[in-house]
């Protein structure tokens, strides 16, 4: 008896195992004052998250980097410092991102406090952060420790040294990745519709919201 139901608990494990698929990796590289980034997260990246409704964690895996074209120089002393495209303001925001992406907290939590604060380029940036962590349900007090101390410049540095590792490498912002793999094409649909791409990536078992998204998107990837 207890060799049968050993037997029939490994039967059912190995049936489950071939049940459920890993979520979509979307890796998304960009930097705080990019224009194009912002319009990807609030048009297409955070209404996607929000589209999947309660299947959004077991759909896709957001990993977001926000460093983009910035350059680094480490002194003799062991500091970072830090030149951004956009200037120092734009230093700030991805310090401010790094700092709130790096928290123990959902990724309904992350995505929600990215897409509230990217309008910060016009507001003080720290306050927008104060106001999103708030409405959110961040810490703001650990994300300003964390922008006025080493540990923003170890995260944007760890950025910088992935980005340097990336094939091919990365030329521009925003830059979608899927599963670890760039694909023009589908970086192409993403930005059009990210949903319908998603979807496309998905082999069985597709979460609700695919059933109305756009068929001529599904499963466009490059030949």
């Amino acid at each position: 008896m207890f060799f049968i139901k050993n037997l029939c608990f490994l039967i059912f494990a190995f049936c489950i195992g071939f049940s459920i698929q890993d979520p979509v990796k979307l890796e998304l590289y960009y930097e705080g004052l990019c224009t194009f980034c912002h319009q990807f997260i609030a048009d297409q990246l955070y209404p996607t998250y929000e589209a999947l409704g309660s299947d959004a964690d077991a759909t896709i895996l957001i990993d977001l980097i926000p460093y983009g074209n910035a350059e680094y120089v480490i002194n003799d002393d062991g500091s970072v410092e830090f030149d951004c495209q956009h200037g120092e303001r734009e230093c700030l925001l991805n310090r401010i991102h790094a700092c709130a992406i790096n928290q123990n907290t959902t990724q309904a939590k992350m995505i929600g406090f990215i897409y509230c604060s990217i309008d910060s380029s016009k507001q003080d940036a720290l306050e927008v952060a104060r106001e999103c962590s708030n409405e959110i349900g961040l810490s703001f007090d650990d994300i300003n420790s964390c922008v006025y101390s080493t540990q923003s410049d170890n995260l944007l540095l760890a950025y910088a040294k992935r980005q340097e590792k990336l094939d091919p490498p990365l030329t521009y912002v925003p830059n979608i990745r899927f599963n670890g793999v760039f694909d023009e094409n589908l970086e192409n649909n993403a930005r059009q519709d990210c949903l319908a791409t998603i979807c496309g990536l998905i082999k069985e078992s597709k979460p609700k919201a695919c059933d109305s998204v756009s068929k001529s998107f599904r499963g466009r990837s490059s030949q």
